[in-house]
């Protein structure tokens, strides 16, 4: 192929060039931040289940969130499943808690950790995410890591 060239047609001459696209601007990228926040629906989980107990809860989330797991685009999610004891065992509820990196979510931030996914925003915790989750029925995500 040719990246230039002339051609006659007796009445002048015409000329081109190709000349590549400009290299694609990098994505604009910012600094972690906190999300809005946004409900599951109350049957997203299957018709029926037993009230979430906020003592088993704020129980488990201590649990998962004691290890501060550092997370990049190549993690693999951080999971935790419990079964609520004072739950009888025909309706024993799963407690799931899940951190998991947004599948090509880019930030300014090449890591999250999970313990202060915002780097110098100590009151933003794993564990305040958690219970900002259960009190609001609601998850949250912080850029790049979704709980």
């Amino acid at each position: 192929m040719f990246n230039n060239g002339k051609l006659d047609v007796r009445c002048g001459t015409y000329s081109f060039e190709i000349v590549p696209p400009p290299p694609p601007e990098p994505p604009k990228l910012e600094p972690p931040k906190l999300s809005d926040l946004n409900c599951h629906a109350n049957n997203e989980f299957g018709d029926r289940h037993p009230d979430v107990h906020r003592d088993s809860q704020r129980s488990f989330a201590k649990e998962f969130c004691q290890n501060d797991k550092v997370f990049d685009s190549g993690s693999k999610p951080d999971l935790l499943v419990k079964a609520n004891v004072l739950d009888s065992p025909s309706l024993a509820q799963p407690y799931r808690f899940e951190v998991s990196w947004i599948d090509g979510c880019q930030t300014t931030e090449s890591s999250q950790k999970k313990g202060e996914p915002i780097t110098g925003t100590p009151k933003v915790t794993c564990f305040s995410l958690m219970e900002e989750n259960f009190k609001n029925c609601k998850w949250k995500s912080c850029v790049c890591l979704v709980t």
